[in-house]
């Protein structure tokens, strides 16, 4: 019947919309896009990492280490879209979290101290994971995927509203 026929299509428009907001922002929590953070669009590389005092160092090392782990969490589906050169990049993120894990460790024991060595250590790190290691054409494909993402399926959220609304 048309009555039971527009309800299955509301509960189905429902659960588009649900997924639709829900899954917009997949990549969003990999490099804080969402939040407009460290490794949204006003990351230029390197550079965005330098910090002149220990509180925004420890934060800039915090930050990397967030998004290594939040790469690692979505490998399989990173791996499935990535070039065969960001392949070889993901492979590497272990280490590279190995390596920033340590290192984080190192600066929050020397502190205020060490802070001038410290932020020559932490540029030698970035620049071996973000220029090196390839992690830029990482944060790139994950911005790339975000949009696209969120893109998709806010269209696939509204296509049936603009269909009952006819």
């Amino acid at each position: 019947s048309p009555i039971s026929l527009l309800i299955t299509m509301r509960v189905v428009l429902c659960l588009l919309i649900v997924s639709a907001l829900g899954s917009a922002g997949f990549f969003d929590d990999v490099s804080g896009l969402g939040g407009g953070n460290l490794f949204g669009d006003s990351f230029k590389g390197v550079q965005s990492l330098v910090s002149g005092d220990q509180k925004g160092l420890e934060g800039n090392v915090g930050s990397v280490m967030s998004l290594l782990k939040g790469i690692k969490q979505k490998m399989p589906i990173l791996e499935a879209i990535a070039s065969d050169s960001q392949r070889n990049t993901l492979r590497q993120v272990d280490g590279f979290l190995q390596t920033v894990t340590s290192f984080s460790d190192s600066v929050k024991s020397g502190g205020e101290a060490q802070f001038n060595q410290n932020k020559g250590r932490w540029m030698d790190i970035a620049k071996s994971i973000f220029e090196t290691g390839g992690l830029n054409s990482i944060v790139k494909l994950i911005a790339s995927q975000s949009s696209t993402t969120s893109t998709c399926f806010i269209a696939a959220a509204v296509l049936p509203v603009v269909y009952l609304l006819r």
